[in-house]
């Protein structure tokens, strides 16, 4: 067999390559779902056992605020990259300069990987009744604040450290 022939045979096109990274991506996205949709059950049912629970309508609510940083799940830490940039703010005819402030936004590297993750895990917890919901907390010196996870955030003073991803997990029963 010829060099050329052997070329021939291995080659591959571009779309079967992505499609074969999509298909990885989508797999890591899945796998990574059902590790998290594990630990949230594991989670409520702790909170149920400890009597954490509020009592709304005359049903029993238990929320909990799962972050993926701990050894066995970065999924989301790995997936989303956090980006902060200079910006100037409060602009105006009498304050030409506006004052120096910061804005930070989530970039996500690898969007297929994502959307399988928060695909598979809505629904297999919606089998359950938990409902979900992504965010991004923010430990202002004005206290914690709530965004979506699309959002920009804007303040004078922006450390990675303070704008932390979670998944806001509700159930009633």
């Amino acid at each position: 067999m010829s060099f050329q022939d052997e070329l021939n045979r291995v080659t591959k096109t571009p779309e079967d390559v992505l499609s074969k990274r999509e298909k990885e991506s989508y797999a890591k996205g899945v796998d990574s779902a059902q590790r998290s949709y594990e630990k949230i059950k594991e989670e409520l049912l702790e909170y149920a056992k400890q009597g954490k629970y509020e009592t709304v309508n005359s049903k029993k609510r238990i929320t909990y605020k799962y972050k993926s940083d701990n050894l066995w799940d970065t999924f989301l830490d790995n997936i989303l990259n956090l980006k902060i940039r200079n910006v100037t703010i409060n602009k105006s005819f009498f304050n030409k300069h506006g004052q120096a402030a910061q804005e930070a936004w989530f970039y996500i590297k690898d969007q297929v990987a994502f959307d399988a993750y928060m695909e598979t895990l809505q629904e297999l917890c919606r089998k359950d009744g938990i409902s979900t919901k992504l965010t991004v907390c923010y430990n202002s010196l004005q206290g914690e604040k709530t965004y979506d996870i699309d959002e920009k955030i804007i303040d004078y003073v922006l450390v990675s450290y303070t704008l932390k991803v979670y998944i806001i997990c509700t159930v009633e029963y």
